[in-house]
């Protein structure tokens, strides 16, 4: 039934919605938070409808132990244990905050020469961030320590 096939990977796309492709890998990452090691030894088929006249569909067969491939590696790369918690701090942003970050947003793609806001407050620490892109088309990054410091560096 849909609940134990499905449900398990609707964590995180029921919260974050529109991200299209990327949806199925937000289903992916649901999982390890959702059914931890009863996924071990366990095939997993992962299904993604685009428009038009393709689609993408893979299957994987996940590993209990220790090696890169292994469910517990997977779960403590993506931070399962957190994603429960992860969600629900996100920062709200009402539909017309939205509609007045686009314009932006449309004349900064794929733009050279611009300058993106200093402020990471509402960044965690960890995540990079682009904070410029300079005549060269090259892009540069950051990764607050603490939020609100910034390091910079290019990748």
């Amino acid at each position: 039934p849909y609940e134990t096939k499905v449900g398990p990977t609707t964590l995180i796309p029921q919260q974050v919605p529109n991200m299209y492709f990327a949806s199925l890998y937000a289903a992916f990452a649901s999982l390890p938070h959702s059914l931890h090691t009863a996924l071990a030894g366990k095939p997993v088929t992962l299904f993604s409808h685009q428009s038009g006249l393709t689609g993408t569909m893979f299957s994987l067969r996940l590993h209990g132990g220790q090696h890169p491939n292994s469910l517990s590696f997977i779960a403590s790369v993506m931070g399962a244990a957190e994603v429960a918690g992860k969600l629900p701090a996100r920062h709200e942003l009402p539909p017309e905050g939205f509609v007045n970050i686009m314009p932006l947003m449309e004349h900064r793609y794929g733009a050279p020469d611009f300058v993106s806001c200093p402020d990471c407050s509402l960044l965690a620490s960890g995540p990079y961030y682009l904070t410029l892109v300079d005549f060269l088309y090259r892009g540069f990054y950051v990764q607050p320590a603490v939020p609100g410091t910034v390091e910079p560096g290019l990748l």
